[in-house]
């Protein structure tokens, strides 16, 4: 398997501390790692660190490569087409779940997949009606899924996810596993997970575990 994504001596600080000590892995094509470690030791800031999405003053020691090119090298847009951050609070726009979902296609200037927005849709355990459904109507739960399926159509290289399955009964959650898998298998995609859910994390085949130095 193809090196990926490689982490040497990485590690994130803020202003008032330092998060997590350095941490060493690569991530392999067609991949899935678990991150791991206690709330508050940066797993979520690691995650966006990785595509630059960080908000606030961050200080990044070491070096992070996405295939034997530091990610600091890669314009920002080129960055996050082979490399997707999905939030557990997706920021939707416009007014309907079809402005999101066709927005991917518009900036590549392709035609809209319509039917494929509508089997990601069932396939996650809502209805192809809820393509036209107003974003303020959508519960946490479907403004997930929707945040979701954007980043699909176009499959990155890695997707970065970021408590996806948050607001998500047991259910939805083994749905969304099983869309994931399936892709997963269909495109080689690799996947970090930061998840609280022991559940999202059996799907991986490996873990890092960020440590603390309070530890």
């Amino acid at each position: 398997m193809a090196t990926l994504l490689k982490l040497k001596d990485y590690s994130v600080s803020i202003p008032e501390r330092r998060l997590f000590k350095p941490i060493n892995f690569e991530l392999q094509s067609d991949q899935i790692v678990s991150i791991k470690g206690p709330s508050g030791s940066g797993k979520s800031t690691l995650l966006k660190s990785l595509v630059q999405l960080n908000t606030g003053d961050i200080i990044i020691d070491g070096h992070c490569y996405y295939l034997d090119k530091e990610v600091n090298q890669y314009p920002p847009v080129q960055l996050r087409q082979s490399i997707s951050y999905v939030s557990q609070n997706p920021q939707l726009f416009g007014e309907s779940v079809y402005d999101n979902l066709a927005f991917p296609f518009r900036i590549r200037q392709k035609k809209f997949d319509a039917e494929k927005a509508s089997q990601f849709l069932i396939q996650l355990g809502l209805t192809k009606d809820q393509l036209h459904a107003e974003i303020h109507d959508l519960s946490g739960g479907e403004r997930q899924r929707v945040g979701l399926i954007r980043h699909l159509f176009f499959p990155p290289q890695i997707l970065l996810l970021d408590e996806v399955t948050a607001a998500l009964d047991e259910e939805n959650r083994g749905k969304l596993w099983q869309l994931l898998m399936n892709f997963k298998n269909q495109t080689q995609c690799s996947m970090l997970i930061v998840s609280h859910s022991n559940e999202d994390h059996q799907y991986s085949d490996h873990t890092v575990t960020l440590e603390t130095f309070d530890n």
